[in-house]
């Protein structure tokens, strides 16, 4: 039992395959460390947060089970609440990772490893009470409860509370300790150590009277009794860890927490939903960016939110979005992959209903920084970017260009573009490439070479301030009617510039 124990994990089966570490240009396309900062309660839980949503489960076992989990804490959220409690109570540190060697170990040491295992006992108390009379659907939880109450019933947790029962009336008891200190020849302060741990302070008796009753009364050898006895009783719970519980506790909180943003979203009217994992098409209904909802919800946006429908099938496997400049493009690009990110993780996707077949990583390709682009230039970077990602995309990769290839002359762009797609029709990864060269999308056919195993579809985002303000629809591009609204919104048409 301790051996499994060790390796339960609410996040994956035992023998489950490793996630894929997402690299580092993807955790900041996909905003993840600003989702984790207006999740966390605090800059602790931030690193523990983004720490898993970069590992991406790729294995439909570890899915199924996430989704298992994730329900169950779902339903009961008032016991979602009461376990954090407890997890929150703790504070199991490096004093865990002492492996039983307690020989050398400093009084105080033993003292935090004593607190310790307090914490522990109590934690493993109230956990075994809260789940009392459970029932849980899902693996995991069904597992955590017997190991709960295996170690609870367990002769040795008996005995542990007994003694940390009398322990703690011992180290209680400590009101003052006795320093000893060396001097020089000058008198100079040498050498200083602990002479005896006492149980009355010293503010009771003058100085001197203590210093006598102390010579008088106290064995100089019983002064180390207290830590004797706490190394002794110690040694025999030197396998007992609350770093089990701390990790649980962990994985706990990432449930939670993405059980709260749903709650969120939900209660602002956002539609919310737990994805099917499927060997088919992917299809997305009334689907947003969960980035964008949160700046919404926090009041950074002012817009309305606009829901989306994305399909990919292998007609339409590369999505060519067009739309005006700042019209949304990148929302919605950004948007997919925090879909598939969500679902692969077990967790709900911001969506009306959606079906996807999971990918085994997710790749972008955005504007770089400028401090990555000094020593290839910007457009050299972005070749380099590309390549490597072609080197390591797969057909059950999911890409997502951002205004790709756009910084050289617009002749230049569109024929690396165009090569670009090329290869990608016959990758046939699900890929949404956002652009503004419409001639692109003008004609996706052109796009298919004899390699080619899927297609590519021109779908059109609507502009500010009509109708169809920021939906998505299948279209040819519209350059002509969206350069007019640029100029119009500036101010720069050629009747505006004349009635100065």
């Amino acid at each position: 039992m301790q051996r499994d124990i060790r390796s339960f994990s609410l996040l994956a089966p035992d023998g489950a395959k490793p996630c894929v570490h997402l690299h580092d240009t993807v955790v900041n396309d996909l905003s993840l460390a600003y989702l984790c900062s207006r999740l966390a309660g605090h800059t602790t839980e931030e690193g523990i947060l983004l720490s898993f949503l970069r590992e991406l489960p790729t294995d439909p076992a570890v899915i199924a089970y996430r989704q298992a989990v994730y329900r169950d804490l779902r339903e009961d959220p008032a016991f979602c609440e009461k376990l954090m409690e407890i997890f929150d109570a703790m504070q199991f540190g490096s004093i865990d990772d002492t492996h039983g060697n307690f020989g050398n170990t400093g009084i105080w040491q033993l003292i935090d490893r004593l607190r310790t295992l307090e914490q522990y006992s109590t934690a493993i108390t109230s956990i075994r009470s809260l789940l009392e009379g459970k029932k849980f659907r899902s693996e995991a939880m069904q597992k955590f409860t017997q190991y709960i109450g295996e170690i609870y019933e367990s002769s040795g947790f008996s005995a542990l509370s007994e003694d940390l029962r009398i322990l703690g009336d011992d180290v209680m008891s400590i009101k003052s300790m006795t320093l000893g200190i060396n001097f020089d020849h000058n008198f100079a302060p040498e050498e200083a150590g602990i002479l005896s741990l006492n149980p009355y302070t010293f503010g009771e008796k003058g100085f001197l009277e203590k210093f006598i009753q102390f010579h008088h009364k106290r064995n100089p050898d019983d002064r180390d009794l207290k830590q004797f006895k706490l190394r002794r009783v110690l040694k025999r719970y030197s396998d007992m860890s609350g770093i089990l519980l701390a990790r649980i506790g962990d994985e706990l909180l990432f449930y939670t927490r993405m059980i709260g943003l749903e709650q969120r979203l939900t209660d602002a009217g956002f539609p919310c939903t737990m994805p099917d994992c499927t060997a088919r098409d992917t299809h997305f209904r009334e689907f947003y960016n969960v980035k964008l909802a949160l700046c919404r919800l926090d009041g950074t946006v002012q817009n309305e939110i606009v829901c989306n429908d994305v399909d990919f099938t292998q007609a339409q496997t590369i999505l060519l979005l067009t739309g005006p400049n700042q019209g949304g493009k990148t929302v919605f690009t950004q948007g997919i992959g925090l879909v598939f990110l969500l679902a692969q993780h077990g967790l709900f996707v911001p969506c009306r209903s959606a079906e996807l077949r999971i990918c085994d990583g997710i790749f972008t390709h955005f504007p770089a920084d400028e401090n990555r682009t000094i020593s290839y230039g910007r457009l050299g970077e972005e070749a380099m970017r590309f390549r490597e990602i072609c080197q390591t995309a797969t057909q059950d990769s999911l890409l997502l260009f951002n205004e790709s290839f756009a910084t050289t002359t617009h002749t230049e762009s569109l024929c690396i573009a165009r090569n670009a797609l090329q290869y990608l029709c016959v990758l046939g990864a699900r890929t949404c490439f956002n652009t503004h060269m419409h001639e692109l999308a003008a004609e996706p056919d052109a796009l298919q070479t004899e390699q080619a195993v899927c297609g590519a579809v021109s779908i059109v985002m609507g502009k500010r301030g009509t109708p169809d303000a920021y939906k998505v629809r299948v279209a040819p591009p519209d350059g002509i009617s969206d350069a007019q609204a640029i100029a119009e919104q500036y101010g720069i048409t050629f009747e505006q510039l004349c009635r100065r």
